[in-house]
């Protein structure tokens, strides 16, 4: 029997045994024959149950007459098919089955270009894919605040006036908002000291994103005076901001309407876009931000009933009596807003891809060139969550959906599942580090404010 496959293969190789064997010809015949001589039993039976034979010069061949590649020598083959140009895993097998043939050869291929560093780098790849995550919703209004600036735009710049500081509640979805001069930590730090927290009380935690306007050294400062843990989401992830997002496309587009409509501009209209949105019913909790901060809706022109603010000549057993009430519907409204974001199921078990000491690789999102690679690394793994990893020499948490596997360190293979997780009242996400005392530089968690001390 002689090989029927193709003799079109010229593979770029530097090897020079690769070279030679590339062709299993009558020269090499005896190299190609003492190779799969040395093939182990196991692996000359997989052969055999898929129709292989010897032909004259005793080569062992496929039932389409492909000379057999024993496992070890699919790792030359697949070098010098692979080249320098780094060609895909369909092409290194198309290339290799013009003469050889292999029952592992597809997860031989598979298992050299996952650990390739220049195809990690510079392919488009799938990154790695976690669970769901979710932040535990806050146990009551004005517990945990997000922040954000919005960028109206030079052409909208209304008395010098560019930018729109906006304030979320993610309990309620109440929102507070107010127009800047620049995108600087002062403004959130006088807005929030001066407005916000007078009226509704001091949170438990502040979130924002890594932008150089939050990561100061001021905010830094009012969050340690007020005994607030402020909180920063993964860099280039805004679905860390999840109640931001669809909050401040709402003003915006609320803000959009009212000046088409009214002829007002956007710093005269916002306090009617931040009514409207107040008295807005939120899709999870059928429920406006001021029903779920008072107990009542918002008095507006097309609202009925009974709901006159309560007179001056009221006794102060009644504004007591409304208060205890004000209290138990915040009570249930708790579990309400709970089950409506996380159905009711309860923690997500904490599986985790990533483990400490792992190396992977980050996607690059800025400083691209054409030639530039995708993605940098790889990186040695200080810290993971089930969701998020800090590497050395770098400060910002990365979401495992921006990094891939380097293929070499622990944790390979299965994700890895810490001990059983407590259900039933929100904790802080447990953080897995080289080192017990790196607490300074926690993950993107959140917790109670006893916790958080």
């Amino acid at each position: 029997m002689t090989a029927t496959g193709p003799r079109r293969g010229r593979f770029l190789t530097q090897d020079g045994e690769s070279r030679r064997l590339r062709h299993p010809q009558g020269h090499n015949g005896a190299r190609v024959k003492e190779i799969q001589n040395d093939a182990g039993v196991s692996e000359i039976l997989s052969w055999l149950k898929r129709g292989a034979q010897t032909d004259g010069a005793g080569i062992w061949r496929s039932v389409e007459g492909l000379c057999i590649a024993p496992v070890s020598l699919l790792p030359r083959l697949i070098k010098d098919a692979h080249g320098v140009e780094h060609v895909n895993k369909t092409e290194i097998i198309r290339k290799i089955r013009q003469e050889w043939w292999s029952p592992q050869l597809a997860s031989q291929v598979d298992q050299v270009v996952n650990v390739c560093a220049v195809c990690i780098n510079h392919n488009v790849r799938k990154n790695l894919t976690t669970p769901l995550g979710h932040i535990p919703p806050p146990t009551g209004p004005f517990r945990h605040l997000m922040m954000t600036h919005i960028d109206m735009g030079a052409e909208l710049q209304v008395d010098g006036k560019r930018f729109l500081l906006v304030i979320v509640d993610r309990f309620s979805r109440w929102m507070e908002a107010t127009a800047t001069s620049g995108e600087d930590v002062e403004s959130a730090a006088k807005f929030l000291c001066c407005e916000v927290i007078p009226r509704f009380g001091i949170p438990d935690f502040l979130s924002s994103d890594k932008g150089k306007r939050f990561v100061n050294n001021v905010l830094k400062n009012v969050a340690s005076a007020l005994e607030s843990d402020h909180k920063l989401g993964c860099v280039y992830l805004p679905e860390s901001q999840s109640a931001m997002d669809p909050g401040y496309r709402t003003l915006t587009n609320n803000l959009a309407k009212i000046c088409d409509e009214s002829h007002l501009n956007w710093v005269q209209a916002l306090p009617l876009a931040l009514m409207k949105i107040r008295s807005q019913t939120n899709r999870m909790t059928h429920l406006t931000p001021h029903e779920m901060l008072t107990g009542r809706p918002l008095p507006m022109a097309y609202t009925e009933g009974p709901y006159t603010e309560p007179s001056e000549a009221q006794s102060e057993g009644d504004m007591q009596d409304y208060v205890r009430i004000l209290t138990q519907i915040h009570r249930q409204l708790y579990p309400q807003v709970r089950e409506a974001i996380h159905g009711g199921d309860g923690v997500q078990e904490d599986v985790r891809l990533v483990a400490p000491g792992d190396k992977i690789h980050i996607r690059m999102y800025k400083g691209k060139s054409p030639l530039g690679a995708r993605r940098e690394g790889p990186f040695t793994v200080v810290a993971a969550t089930a969701s998020a990893v800090r590497v050395e020499e770098r400060d910002h948490w990365y979401h495992l959906n921006q990094c891939d596997r380097a293929g070499a360190g622990t944790g390979q293979g299965e994700p890895t599942t810490p001990g059983p997780a407590t259900t039933g009242q929100p904790m802080e996400a447990e953080v897995v580090t080289n080192s017990d005392s790196d607490t300074s530089r926690m993950g993107p968690a959140y917790g109670t404010r006893a916790q958080a001390k």
